[in-house]
């Protein structure tokens, strides 16, 4: 029996129902890379909070290539939930598994070789680069804890179940927190405290939930005929997944051109720059707790022939995310500001400054921001990993030109002008290949 069977039943109802409990998850996972900044911020002082700004988005980078792959996985997962093959959908999740093995030893070799390199072109300082070194290679070696936990995640989302990652997250989320505190107060581990105690909350959240999820779901006990490696299954997967992961790769590149430009104006510009990003994460929260519901409620309905509950999904998720980018984009322009008290232990003109420069921005592109979750997660439940891709390959465009054309030329504003625009760029493909795929998505017959 599904966790939530989406293809029955008020489209509005079920995407706030799934999107409630991934926004708080969310929230808290977010929770837990700011109290990283803060509390590196407050005891260590704002070069290692600039030191772990400078090479955020690497983290981010890795990050979204475990949740890429694995949102792949899910959405395969959910097709055949919706279609009622619980046997393929067993076997797809046997197959991902042995998947993720190779990809995790792949993506964490790779990672290691590569990131002095990429520091390099960062222009990472000499004063922080110690710091921003150690801080990467850690969590570079957490990239199969982060895998394990999205891959369960993913899996839990596909049946509908959004509520258990939750519960994990949020102890995960209160772990992280105190292990932050005792390995950077009472250890003096420094940035790699903080770097150490993100990992190994992950860690016990992804054991913990795998468990769980076990426990409580007898439709997902793998049987042994089911687990059997099938190289068409794999070659599924990977063709959803592999785009998927690259979106998000393609973005992180974007953010590391940007950051290395932004690494050239000092640790006040940088530490004022990643404070606007976590505190704008918020507002991003809600698009990809929209995106995750709209993501499993369209797979779920593609599963079940259901093209009118499609459209109406996706139309009713947007009006949500209109609303809520004009209403935060409104409290942000207005208080985005004072995010710069949370960070550091004293107030900082000069921050407050450029944190005021930075919402005032990016605060209007909060509407292209939200379209973004909805047009791609859409297609990404329809089983189009390409265009997502595509969206996110504009977006990498939009940030590189903005920069080149702008961000040399006008400074920190320059730089925060590099999102908005990167944004806007990324629903130049997403909008019409949507409505182009909605179209020719078979009608149901008659029963």
């Amino acid at each position: 029996m599904l966790a939530r069977d989406m293809t029955k039943g008020s489209p509005l109802r079920h995407l706030i129902g799934f999107a409630i409990p991934v926004l708080i998850g969310n929230l808290f996972q977010n929770l837990y890379n700011i109290v990283d900044s803060m509390i590196v911020g407050r005891y260590l002082g704002v070069d290692a909070l600039a030191a772990v700004g400078s090479v955020g988005i690497l983290f981010f980078c890795t990050q979204g290539l475990a949740i890429g792959m694995t949102s792949g996985y899910g959405v395969i997962f959910s097709q055949y939930y919706g279609g009622k093959q619980e046997s393929e959908m067993r076997h797809h999740v046997a197959v991902a598994a042995c998947v993720s093995v190779v990809y995790a030893a792949i993506i964490t070799a790779i990672l290691f070789v590569v990131i002095e390199p990429v520091m390099g072109l960062m222009n990472v300082s000499g004063g922080i680069y110690e710091d921003a070194l150690i801080y990467a290679r850690i969590c570079f070696a957490g990239f199969t804890a982060t895998l394990s936990y999205n891959f369960i995640a993913a899996t839990a989302r596909a049946i509908g179940d959004s509520r258990s990652p939750l519960y994990f997250l949020i102890f995960s989320s209160l772990l992280n927190v105190v292990l932050d505190i005792v390995m950077i107060r009472a250890f003096q581990m420094g940035v790699a405290g903080a770097a150490l105690a993100t990992v190994l909350s992950q860690l016990v959240s992804a054991v913990l939930s795998g468990i769980y999820m076990l426990k409580r779901y007898p439709i997902l006990r793998i049987k042994k005929a089911e687990a059997r490696f099938r190289w068409e299954s794999a070659v599924r997967l990977l063709k959803i997944g592999i785009p998927m992961a690259l979106q998000f790769f393609i973005t992180a590149l974007g953010g590391i051109v940007l950051q290395s430009v932004t690494n050239k104006m000092g640790e006040i510009a940088i530490a004022a720059h990643l404070t606007g990003m976590k505190t704008e994460r918020l507002v991003e929260e809600l698009g990809i707790a929209m995106g995750a519901a709209l993501a499993t409620y369209v797979g779920q309905n593609v599963g079940a022939g259901e093209k009118e509950r499609i459209q109406k999904g996706v139309r009713q998720g947007m009006l949500v995310i209109l609303a809520a980018s004009v209403i935060m984009g409104a409290f942000f322009w207005v208080f985005g500001k004072y995010a710069g008290l949370l960070f550091l232990s004293e107030s900082n003109a000069e921050m407050m400054n450029l944190l005021d420069t930075y919402f005032h921005v990016v605060t209007w592109a909060f509407i292209p921001l939200g379209m973004i979750f909805v047009y791609r997660n859409a297609l990404q439940g329809l089983g189009d990993g390409f265009f997502p891709m595509l969206g996110g390959a504009f977006e990498l465009l939009g940030r590189i030109a903005a920069v080149i054309l702008i961000g040399t030329s006008r400074g920190f504003a320059g730089i925060c002008s590099a999102h908005a625009i990167a944004w806007t760029a990324a629903i130049i493909p997403l909008v019409p290949v949507y409505y182009i795929r909605i179209h020719r998505f078979p009608e149901k017959k008659a029963a």
